[in-house]
């Protein structure tokens, strides 16, 4: 166990902050942006074990998702997925602030409470704060993030 401990790579992902994750939480950590490939990683996390299909259709499905993003690559012409500007940095979040994500539109605010989306933004019971404005961000669903560790 030691030895696994001091092995650290991009793969390893600190999750000490969490009680428990879910393939959203999984999504966020790894910075999956593509909803086509987020809803892949969904069907092979758990191909064959959500009783509605069986394991084949999972995978079937999977593939036709990846496909989609393929032929959305290939559409925009660039071969890669342009991916927004970087977000603000979590050395300027407030005090408050536990959690960051960025609107459809493309802006980006401070979360004292976890935000939920809603419509095409995301919205939070407590207190919130401007935090930067982005460009455009049709995979926004995906940019919710959480301070793990308390700032020093």
């Amino acid at each position: 166990m030691e030895k696994f401990a001091m092995k650290r790579s991009r793969y390893h992902k600190d999750v000490s902050a969490y009680d428990m994750i879910d393939v959203y939480d999984v999504l966020r950590l790894y910075e999956v942006e593509s909803h086509p490939v987020g809803h892949a990683i969904k069907k092979l996390l758990m191909a064959g074990r959500r009783g509605a299909k069986d394991y084949r259709q999972d995978l079937q499905e999977a593939v036709q998702s990846i496909q989609r993003e393929i032929d959305t690559l290939d559409e925009d012409g660039a071969g890669k997925r342009a991916v927004d500007g970087p977000g603000p940095d979590w050395d300027d979040a407030p005090d408050w602030a536990r959690y960051l994500a960025q609107d459809a539109n493309g802006t980006w605010w401070w979360y004292a409470e976890k935000p939920y989306p809603l419509k095409k933004q995301w919205s939070a019971s407590g207190r919130l704060d401007f935090a930067k404005e982005g460009d455009i961000n049709h995979n926004w669903q995906f940019s919710l993030q959480q301070l793990l560790k308390d700032k020093k």
